[in-house]
């Protein structure tokens, strides 16, 4: 620990004493590192108190009575900076990029009907349609063979119709018995139309392959 005395007489004659740098050329420039401080103490809390090291005391009180420039040390600088690391070791999944699957289109009014077969009509596009019941117990084991035609036939739109929600569009279109299947192709409407139980109901494949050909 170092003590510093400072005479009275030193800061009486440093008071009348005054400094020219025109006739006196003196530049001081002190550029001093941190480290030679001692460690700064703490408090009750932990925290660091700052303190001046005794050192840079004594050069500030020396320095200022005649006039000469101080310069305070830079802040220490770190020796090496840790940065956070850009990779993540578990990186959250993309979303994927792969559309839905193609499913039947439940159709539960008369104009979504219309809407479906004009929108086939500008793409030039095949339209299955199949009218059941939720009463009929061949249209439930008609229905889980005929959900699974939309993966077989991308291209090919396939609606479903239930004939207690739309008797009279089931009856101008000449539903009679349940299930009925029709088929629709672009402008020229439609092209097909019967009755099929479950058990025939490899006739709608072939049906659908004759259409979509252009039978």
């Amino acid at each position: 620990m170092i003590k510093i005395t400072i005479c009275k007489g030193l800061a009486e004659r440093s008071t009348s004493h005054t400094f020219n740098p025109s006739i006196h050329p003196l530049t001081l420039s002190l550029s001093l590192s941190l480290y030679l401080s001692p460690p700064p103490p703490t408090t009750a809390s932990g925290a660091h108190r700052p303190q001046m090291s005794p050192l840079l005391l004594l050069l500030l009180l020396v320095s200022v009575p005649f006039g000469l420039p101080f310069v305070f040390p830079p802040p220490p600088r770190p020796s090496s900076v840790s940065l956070p690391s850009s990779t993540d070791p578990n990186p959250s999944p993309l979303p994927s990029s792969r559309s839905a699957p193609p499913a039947v289109r439940d159709v539960d009014t008369q104009v979504s009907f219309l809407q479906a077969l004009e929108e086939a009509a500008r793409r030039e596009q095949v339209v299955v349609v199949k009218f059941y019941a939720k009463w009929c117990k061949s249209c439930q084991a008609f229905n889980k063979k005929y959900s699974r035609l939309p993966s077989l036939h991308p291209s090919v739109s396939f609606l479903s119709v239930e004939y207690s929600s739309l008797p009279r569009l089931c009856k101008s279109l000449g539903v009679t018995h349940l299930p009925t299947v029709q088929m629709y192709k672009g402008r020229r409407g439609r092209v097909r139309h019967f009755s099929c139980s479950p058990k025939r109901f490899n006739v709608v494949e072939e049906e659908i392959e004759r259409v979509k050909e252009g039978g």
